[in-house]
């Protein structure tokens, strides 16, 4: 039949990204329980894509057992890859287990401890940092003194204006 060849060409391309657990999980450092931190992988994440793929790889290696027509190269690809990805699933599972039962051992080391730890000082971002307090404005726009003494003054006086002629212009005379 020509169905097992793309199943087998589909296990090589699924081999490749294959072992997401054992690739990329870390498990807790082996001096965890004298560390004060540590990180470690406690999502199961790449765990789950291990399982699902190696659960789609189990069904095609039964698939290629029923296959009386496959080659027995191709149904021991499927069967290995299938093997590797549940085999990663599992490890990664160890692994975060491990961790998750450190990170809670290291919490209850926190939660004893006579001495507790003292939370930092938050830094302070200079651009949202408040200025200086607001002083009082400037003296150049505060009133003038008062004073007790009173002046009045007189308004200005009035002069008529006094019409000079022009060059080519005659001589008027100023209204009565």
């Amino acid at each position: 039949m020509a169905r097992f060849p793309i199943i087998a060409l589909l296990s090589i391309a699924l081999a490749g990204p294959s072992g997401c657990s054992a690739l990329f999980v870390e498990g807790p450092p082996p001096d965890h329980a004298r560390l004060r931190y540590f990180d470690c992988t406690s999502s199961r994440a790449a765990q789950t894509v291990d399982m699902i793929l190696g659960g789609v790889m189990v069904l095609a290696a039964l698939g290629a057992a029923q296959d009386s027509s496959a080659e027995p190269s191709a149904r021991l690809t499927v069967n290995l890859v299938a093997a590797g990805l549940v085999g990663s699933a599992i490890y990664g599972t160890v692994r975060t287990d491990s961790c998750r039962e450190a990170k809670s051992d290291l919490m209850a080391r926190m939660g004893d401890s006579d001495t507790p730890i003292a939370p930092s000082r938050p830094r302070v971002d200079p651009w949202l940092a408040g200025g200086p307090a607001p002083q009082a404005p400037p003296s150049v726009w505060d009133a003038p003194p008062a004073t007790n003494k009173t002046t009045v003054s007189a308004p200005p006086e009035q002069t008529t204006p006094v019409i000079q002629p022009t060059p080519h212009q005659a001589p008027k005379s100023p209204p009565p």
